[in-house]
């Protein structure tokens, strides 16, 4: 199984305005034994999707695949689009809440900063994340809408820059320079996932944005004022 990973306690996502709403989760789990049943749920759509490909995910296979009950996936998800949509979510959670316990600490230096957020991200030395599987790339619009993907977006960014204001070198770094690291560095993996038959394990790949990672910044941080001495 991956890491257990109990994320924040807002909805997935939001809604469309309009007849209908994008496809989310029924309800987060709270209690341990609820949390324990969703995240074996997760597991076993990864196994499925992996083995079978996603034409053979529904909820009789997930059911079959784990021992639980079809009535008790339809307590969590009302069907596989929104499993799927709860899967991303956490798995993206994940990412964060590593990068958080990683890299928004202070005595790092700058290309180790970055370096541990894009690893964080990547999943790069963290086999336990969820993973971001490419079989899973071509149905993100069946979850995702602009809005949600701005949303999200915006809670990297966030997660970024308060790694970088912890750091003495980097905290003077714009929000506009870190939307171009986390363009550059999310946006190209996100791609590759949809291009590339590998996935986040893909090592070569991901130490290549690494390196443009740190490139990126160091050219970011030329262009900084210097700050008055006291």
């Amino acid at each position: 199984m991956s890491r257990p990973y109990h994320g924040a306690s807002r909805p997935a996502f939001g809604t469309l305005g309009g007849r209908f709403s994008l496809p989310k989760p029924l309800k987060l789990p709270t209690q341990d034994r609820a949390k324990f049943t969703v995240q074996a749920l997760y597991d076993g759509f990864v196994r499925i999707c992996v083995r079978d490909g996603w034409d053979a995910m529904s909820m009789r296979a997930l059911a079959d695949e784990t021992g639980y009950a079809v009535g008790t996936l339809y307590e969590y998800f009302p069907n596989r689009d929104a499993l799927l949509a709860g899967y991303v979510r956490h798995a993206i959670e994940a990412r964060l809440e590593l990068a958080r316990e990683q890299a928004c600490i202070p005595d790092l230096a700058p290309e180790e900063r970055v370096a541990r957020l894009v690893r964080a991200m990547l999943g790069i030395g963290h086999p336990g994340l969820p993973p971001l599987l490419p079989e899973l790339a071509p149905h993100e619009h069946r979850i995702a809408d602009a809005g949600r993907h701005r949303r999200m977006f915006d809670e990297i960014v966030d997660v970024w820059e308060s790694a970088f204001a912890a750091g003495e070198a980097t905290r003077d770094l714009s929000r506009d320079g870190v939307e171009q690291l986390v363009i550059g560095i999310w946006g190209a993996w996100r791609y590759a996932l949809l291009v590339r038959p590998a996935s986040d394990a893909d090592d070569k790949l991901s130490r290549a944005i690494e390196h443009s990672a740190r490139d990126s910044l160091r050219e970011l941080l030329k262009v900084l004022p210097v700050r008055a001495v006291s």
